[in-house]
């Protein structure tokens, strides 16, 4: 049914088509994936993104269990969030109601639109970095700003990327093998 919605006949083209209609125009097409009956809760069905767009055998991507999300969100303390890793924000989307500040960092170029998609659709302010989070490379960021449905999402250029927050959460791609160049 996405696929359909963003005239796309494959799977693999679907990631880049969103993104380029997020960035568009993200409240129509929001509302054209909402009216279809593909949000289960806060955010897209994410067994659609680990079924068709996970990357389970280079970059160790797993879906994070909606259990193992209540129990980190019942552990933060609320105020300012960083989520390493952030998939297509499952982590994230449970601690949302807390949140004073968000920002979320993820390297996956598939994953960056599905979850810029479940952030909109929340209507936050966040700002979301496609970035290498073991060399700190950057390569994308998306401000997202609240308005009267769902979040405008733009990429920005320059924002500050250090930033201190009270809360660090995270369900990394542990088995990823990976040397450090400054050994």
């Amino acid at each position: 049914m996405l696929k359909e919605i963003l005239g796309v006949k494959e799977n693999f083209k679907l990631p880049t088509a969103l993104l380029k209609e997020l960035l568009q125009d993200s409240e129509t097409i929001i509302e054209k994936i909402y009216e279809a009956g593909l949000f289960k809760g806060k955010a897209l069905d994410f067994s659609y993104f680990q079924t068709e767009h996970s990357d389970r055998h280079e970059l160790k991507q797993d879906f994070t269990p909606e259990c193992l999300c209540k129990v980190v969100a019942e552990l933060t303390e609320g105020g300012s969030y960083l989520d390493v890793c952030a998939g297509v924000g499952g982590l994230s989307i449970f601690v949302l109601n807390k949140a004073e500040k968000i920002y979320l960092e993820e390297y996956s170029e598939r994953a960056i639109p599905f979850l810029l998609l479940n952030l909109a659709f929340n209507n936050v302010n966040a700002f979301v970095f496609q970035k290498n989070v073991l060399t700190n490379e950057i390569f994308h960021i998306y401000r997202l700003s609240t308005m009267v449905k769902y979040s405008k999402i733009e990429e920005v250029q320059d924002v500050e990327s250090r930033y201190s927050v009270k809360n660090v959460i995270m369900n990394p791609p542990y088995s990823l093998k990976w040397e450090s160049k400054n050994a």
